[in-house]
């Protein structure tokens, strides 16, 4: 299944739109290998470009 990435707003940090963006960055790709997917909890949708 293709996801698509959805940006965070202008000035809008990657992991503050991403709630699992930095844990998987920090586990070299380990953990949360669906950070971006559109998951419950994966994302603050508030912080996301429309």
């Amino acid at each position: 299944m293709i996801h698509d990435f959805e940006e965070p707003k202008e000035s809008v940090r990657i992991y503050d739109a991403n709630n699992f963006f930095n844990d998987w960055a920090t586990s070299r790709g380990n953990n949360h290998k669906d950070w971006y997917e559109d998951n419950p909890g994966n994302r603050n949708v508030n912080l996301l470009k429309d």
